[in-house]
């Protein structure tokens, strides 16, 4: 009788997660506004491109943050979304800003606020407030 608990245990376990795991996957769906799992996992590679820029960023490893944000803004390029591209093009103006290359941090800002303005999208106010700060 032991052994018939256990293994029922094992089974409600096994279709808990198996079914928290498709609720992740459908909320990955809604999150990267598409109904192909393929493309949310190719935006969510992307996404960790990105948080891997940041993270070397933090540390000041700036060739490695640049690397891993261009692969990210490609991917993103190549999966036509302008969105994360954008925000990636904001954090890349942060890598070039901190290393002090003035003219490149301006012109990824000015990228990312070109399409932000266009979609009155409120991250136009950081790049704005960016693109002052680096005039001061």
């Amino acid at each position: 009788m032991r052994l018939a608990l256990d293994w029922i245990k094992k089974m409600v376990n096994f279709v808990t997660a198996k079914s928290q795991n498709e609720m992740f996957d459908y909320l990955k769906l809604i999150v990267y506004e598409t109904d192909d799992p393929l493309l949310a996992w190719e935006k969510e590679r992307a996404m960790d491109y990105l948080y891997n820029g940041l993270s070397f960023l933090e540390k000041e490893d700036f060739k490695k943050a640049v690397s891993y944000i261009e692969s990210a803004i490609d991917i993103f390029e190549k999966k036509n979304d302008q969105l994360r591209k954008s925000f990636c093009f904001f954090f890349m103006g942060d890598v070039y800003h901190q290393k002090k290359e003035k003219e490149t941090a301006k012109d990824y800002f000015k990228r990312a606020l070109e399409y932000f303005e266009q979609k009155k999208h409120r991250m136009r106010y950081a790049c704005e407030n960016k693109l002052k700060e680096m005039e001061l």
